[in-house]
């Protein structure tokens, strides 16, 4: 066995040794031809007055990885395994930074020059520091070694600070209340708290601080975080911070409110929110904890979300809602339009004697409407078998949009359009009546925020005695929910609706509802009829994305039939508008659902709001339904501009 396993072993050691032999005659491997040539770039940094070579500048080299280096007694640096695009960054205490970009396809020496600051001080120590700060015309601070605290460091001006690689040991407040655009640069540290009281500044931070970033004050525009791996904490109201290389933790304390984190670059691994805020780019948000009911906005969803649940804009894929089926209204019998119906049928004292009359109020769409000046009601004669002209009822003007007629009895009346285009026109025909109990509906109430399915009316009606003007108990009033078709006036009861409230449903699409209080006939006399809903249309919610100079798109959460520029209205809101209302150019579609639609509008001058509405007349835009805990719906879509 010994030797059978050695002769294996030899020959797997043979057949090894003609396989390296046969690559290296026939030239190495595939992966050896495919594997990218590397080359060595050879950088001197020096002072661009003097040609002084620059001891201890950082050179920082980005390409697939980053490298970073500081240059020698002659001011040079070696970097070596370069290939295809790099950046060189380079930063020297006293001198303006500079940055350049190459290409490695071969080995290469380059020279940058530096120019020097005049505007700065180098800072070594404390003493340093604070005889720099005594002299108002520096207004830059390079360290040229690590700061070691032994107070906490307090700027009560403002400066710009490059660490410049080094590290300040303790922790650095800057509490001043000029306006100024101030940058933390140089690749340093600070290894405790950076505190800012500073109102009035704007700050970019490029450099790690090991305790936390604290935002008590700071300037509607802003907190600009380019570091990766940071603690923030926000208590400044009406701020913008901007992430651009994500963040370990930012918390929104209680005194945040209306500020705005726009997470831009990179991720956040937790971000803690007790106040009411805006996030834009919260899909970069690895947990969000949200502490407080209301007024927590997202633009779209966090990988996590733990707490309450917060507004989210892009909270959807558009089309995950259903389709909506296209409607087909009715058609009104030629030559005829519905407009008419009977508001109520009472009695009503005299003005000036006692006693009362039957009356009947009839509500109906004005004549211009319809492009006309003048009605004319008819009444239809049994006798004659044709509609009479009652000339004592003429409108008076072509917005008049009702009579009241007085002791009329039973008959059935409809209006005739005297002129205008539609001239010859007549409406919808109703059937009046009276009663004989002296009583009179003075009064209703609606309660109701749209015409949205899923939105409950709620009414309530009054009626008082002739005699003596008493309230009747509202007990001998019974309730009938109808539909009312927009076209022709037909009523349509709406089966077991005979209640003071009503929820609108998908049946009622594209009718208005209608509610009809009718007394006893004992107690209470005649009917009043309340029209409380523009045609009912079903919500879709949508929200708007890929804002650009050309426009842009619309996303719904239900598919539809179709979608023109007619269909909506737009409008911009903001310092730099000159008109609210803006015309849309066209509206495409983006793919066959029918949910994603390109706006093509001229956005040369970008508002701070941009305000949507519309729909047809069976569906229109939503940016909430009733279901996510809202109290009402909102018929109209922004987007803020953050």
């Amino acid at each position: 066995m010994y030797r059978k396993n050695r002769k294996t072993y030899l020959l797997f050691v043979l057949s090894l040794l003609v396989a390296i032999v046969l690559s290296g005659c026939f030239g190495g491997s595939s992966g050896d031809k495919l594997k990218p040539k590397s080359y060595e770039l050879k950088i001197t940094i020096l002072e661009a007055n003097q040609d002084k070579a620059l001891v201890g500048a950082t050179v920082e080299v980005i390409g697939k990885s980053v490298s970073k280096a500081l240059t020698d007694q002659d001011g040079q640096v070696v970097f070596r395994n370069l290939n295809n695009e790099i950046e060189i960054q380079v930063q020297a205490g006293g001198y303006f930074s500079k940055s350049q970009a190459i290409t490695m396809n071969q080995n290469k020496t380059i020279t940058i020059r530096l120019q020097a600051d005049a505007g700065a001080a180098q800072v070594k120590n404390e003493n340093d520091l604070y005889t720099a700060l005594e002299d108002p015309e520096i207004t830059r601070f390079y360290l040229a070694e690590d700061l070691n605290l032994v107070k906490d460091l307090v700027l009560e001006r403002p400066v710009n600070l490059n660490l410049n690689g080094k590290k300040i040991q303790g922790n650095l407040t800057m509490d001043f209340s000029d306006e100024e655009l101030l940058e933390i640069t140089g690749l340093g540290e600070i290894t405790g708290n950076l505190v800012i009281n500073a109102p009035e500044a704007t700050i970019s931070n490029y450099v790690q601080v090991n305790g936390s970033i604290i935002i008590n004050e700071i300037g509607e525009n802003t907190w600009n975080e380019y570091f990766h791996n940071n603690d923030l904490v926000l208590n400044s109201s009406f701020t913008t911070v901007n992430i651009y290389g994500g963040a370990k933790t930012i918390t929104a304390g209680d005194q945040a409110w209306n500020s705005v984190v726009n997470i831009l670059g990179g991720q956040v691994n937790q971000l803690v929110i007790n106040s009411g805020i805006k996030v834009k780019g919260a899909n970069q948000v690895v947990l969000a904890v949200v502490n407080i009911e209301h007024g927590v906005e997202f633009d779209k969803k966090p990988q996590k979300l733990e707490g309450y649940d917060p507004k989210i804009i892009e909270s959807f894929e558009p089309g995950s809602g259903g389709k909506i089926a296209e409607f087909i209204p009715s058609v009104a019998p030629a030559n005829s339009f519905g407009g008419l119906f009977i508001e109520c049928v009472h009695k009503w004292p005299y003005s000036f004697t006692s006693g009362s009359y039957p009356e009947i109020r009839l509500q109906f769409i004005p004549p211009s409407f319809f492009g006309g000046t003048k009605y004319i009601l008819q009444v239809w004669d049994d006798s004659s078998k044709e509609w009479l002209y009652l000339e004592n009822y003429t409108t008076e003007d072509p917005e008049q949009d009702n009579f009241a007629l007085s002791s009329f009895g039973n008959h059935r009346i409809r209006l005739y359009l005297e002129d205008g285009p539609f001239a010859g026109y007549t409406s919808n025909a109703v059937e009046t009546s009276t009663t004989a109990v002296n009583t009179a509906f003075d009064g209703w109430s609606m309660g109701g925020h749209s015409s949205f399915v899923g939105e409950t009316i709620t009414v309530s009606f009054t009626a008082r005695t002739l005699e003596g003007w008493n309230s009747v108990d509202t007990k001998y009033l019974s309730y009938q929910w109808y539909r009312l078709d927009p076209e022709t006036f037909e009523l349509t009861k709406i089966k077991g609706a005979t209640s003071l409230q009503y929820t609108l449903t998908t049946a009622d699409i594209g009718s208005h509802v209608m509610v009809q209080a009718t007394g006893d006939e004992l107690n209470i006399g005649g009917y009043y009829q309340l029209v409380v809903t523009a045609p009912v249309v079903e919500p879709n919610k949508a929200f708007i994305s890929d804002l650009d100079e050309t426009g842009f798109i619309l996303n719904l959460h239900k598919k539809v039939p179709s979608l023109t520029k007619e269909d909506l209205s737009l409008y911009f809101y903001g310092e730099n508008v000159v008109d609210d209302e803006q015309t849309i150019i066209s509206v495409q579609a983006l793919d066959s659902t029918n949910s994603k639609f390109k706006v093509v509008v001229n956005m040369a001058t970008m508002p701070e709001i941009v305000w949507l509405e519309g729909g047809t007349v069976y569906w229109g835009l939503v940016s909430n339904y009733l279901s996510e805990d809202h109290p009402f719906i909102n018929p109209h879509i922004t987007y803020e501009l953050f």
